[in-house]
């Protein structure tokens, strides 16, 4: 995970991890999208990058982690604006987008929906759904250990 002691190291190296999304190496693309996804400052430039990576990529696998951390990216910047879901939203729906994505990708995009509330929000049942579909272990590059496999229900 990526703590606050390695912050600065990330934040320097923001150029050669932009680059990295360009690797043909899954892996490496996948630890560079992971890191990209903590660094807030150049985030006008890096959630483009991001996308543009997703589109390009071919294995499912890093399309997903690209996605991830693009939504984790994106939902810290609205978070850190107050631009979270609106107050008038008892419960948070998941994106029409997610409807007919794979299990893998609407699981994704379920994570970015508990990404952007706030703890004492709740989501929707579909949300719920999305992320118990998730098998376990799962892992996708980096992510794994913790958003995946914790936000499981019980």
């Amino acid at each position: 995970m990526v703590g606050t002691d390695a912050y600065p190291i990330l934040r320097d190296a923001w150029p050669a991890l932009v680059d990295c999304l360009s690797s043909k190496d899954a892996e490496v693309v996948l630890a560079a999208a992971y890191c990209l996804a903590f660094v807030l400052e150049p985030s006008a430039s890096t959630l483009p990058a991001l996308a543009l990576a997703r589109r390009k990529a071919k294995d499912p696998m890093v399309k997903a982690g690209l996605e991830l951390a693009y939504v984790r990216l994106d939902a810290s910047v609205a978070l850190l604006r107050g631009e979270g879901y609106k107050e008038d939203l008892d419960v948070v729906p998941l994106p029409p987008n997610a409807r007919k994505a794979d299990p893998t990708m609407r699981a994704v995009f379920a994570l970015g929906v508990v990404f952007r509330i706030h703890p004492t929000r709740r989501v929707e049942v579909e949300v719920a759904e999305a992320l118990d579909a998730i098998p376990a272990p799962c892992c996708v590059g980096s992510w794994g250990n913790g958003q995946f496999r914790t936000l499981r229900s019980p």
